[in-house]
């Protein structure tokens, strides 16, 4: 993480944490749900979205509070897969489906050892992605994700998972994408509720769908704005 730190000063960060979307701020796509407009999510990225309970329980939440017909979810994600993968596939997976708006995770695979990725070519390519969508579809939300840290042999698979997190918490401030960080919810659990984390994770890396429906999806919630884009579309009735 100090190589981080080193590279952009405490008073550089704060100028970029200004410029990126503020605290209560709401997605703009969860406004045009409250406003009544049909929104295509597209989720993207490694088995903790592919093979994961969350990109389903946040579609049913949305359907549940803006229609059926408004949410319009595709899980274009891919188990085993980096940030690589994540650029060369990004077209035919992200773009061609038009989203408003896209959630991005590969840090968790970037950071496998035997994969050779560095960090900066880890940052390289999600910089390009972001850059690729804001092309091609200006209006995108990008919501960029720090999954859950990996415990036992998936930590010493990746022993500098941190220093590829704090990547995405860079590259979230400086491109001013929205970002969701769940390392200090999950972190309080690994370290001083370990019986709980067992069962979230077994296999110390994939959260079963209770620790989906418990950490992931509140946390997801909260930090978009939902609360405020619900209480917003009840105040216009």
């Amino acid at each position: 993480m100090a190589i981080f730190r080193k590279s952009l000063p405490i008073a550089a960060l704060a100028v970029l944490a200004a410029a990126s979307p503020a605290h209560g701020a709401v997605a703009n796509f969860l406004t045009e749900l409250a406003r009544g407009h049909r929104q295509n999510i597209v989720t993207y990225g490694t088995s903790l979205t592919a093979n994961s309970a969350w990109p389903g329980l946040l579609e049913g939440v949305l359907k549940d509070a803006f229609g059926r017909r408004k949410v319009r979810l595709s899980n274009t994600a891919g188990g085993g897969k980096d940030s690589r993968w994540g650029l060369a596939n990004l077209e035919e997976r992200v773009i061609r489906k038009r989203p408003d708006v896209v959630f991005i995770e590969f840090a968790i695979n970037d950071a496998v050892a035997g994969s050779r990725l560095s960090v900066a070519e880890s940052m390289g390519n999600l910089d390009a992605m972001i850059s690729t969508i804001r092309a091609k579809l200006p209006d995108c939300d990008i919501v960029l994700m720090v999954m859950n840290p990996p415990t036992g042999d998936a930590l010493r698979q990746r022993p500098r998972i941190r220093e590829y997190e704090e990547g995405y918490r860079e590259i979230g401030l400086r491109r001013e994408c929205w970002l969701v960080d769940f390392s200090v919810e999950w972190r309080e659990i690994v370290e001083e509720h370990p019986q709980r984390w067992a069962e979230y994770a077994p296999d110390g890396l994939h959260p079963k769908p209770l620790a989906c429906r418990e950490v992931i999806l509140p946390r997801l919630l909260e930090k978009l704005g939902f609360s405020q884009a619900i209480a917003g579309t009840e105040s216009e009735r």
